[in-house]
């Protein structure tokens, strides 16, 4: 998880102009929300885990809840948020560009998990809901001066 979320930060600023042509993206303003978002509090998470391993344990079930409710909080107001962004998006092949790209990414975290199901089903989740984090760009209106489909209709906050 750790290597992916590295390989995102810096492969994502490059790739994300090439995959909305047309659309302006400043690389270190999606890098930077990468960073705060999701690398600053993985390594506080490891720092804190690696010297205070009694600490950790106690608060990791109440962190999880947090994730959960957190992660559900945001699914809700980015539907809230884009739903008719994403209404328009139905009809188009959109939906299932994204859907197949979820699944593959699932399979491919399955297929590269190992052998202890614990980790290869963490994996493939991981792997699975890494996906949303092309729509991060759509957390900064200013990163994107055109709004493009395939990133307001998965919840980016266009």
């Amino acid at each position: 998880m750790f290597l992916i979320m590295v390989v995102t930060i810096f492969y994502l600023p490059i790739v994300l102009p090439l995959l909305l042509p047309g659309v302006e993206v400043n690389p270190w303003d999606v890098a930077q929300s990468l960073i705060v978002t999701m690398l600053i509090p993985l390594l506080l998470g490891m720092l804190i885990k690696s010297h205070s391993p009694d600490v950790a344990d106690h608060w990791a079930p109440v962190m999880q809840k947090v994730s959960s409710l957190s992660i559900l909080v945001l699914l809700v107001v980015g539907l809230g948020m884009n739903l008719s962004n994403i209404l328009g998006f139905i009809g188009t092949r959109g939906i299932g560009a994204i859907v197949l790209l979820i699944v593959g990414s699932l399979m491919i975290g399955l297929l590269f998990g190992g052998r202890d199901p614990g980790v290869r089903s963490a994996m493939g989740l991981s792997t699975g809901q890494s996906q949303r984090r092309g729509r991060a760009a759509g957390r900064h209106p200013e990163l994107l001066r055109d709004q493009h489909p395939a990133v307001c209709a998965g919840g980016g906050g266009c």
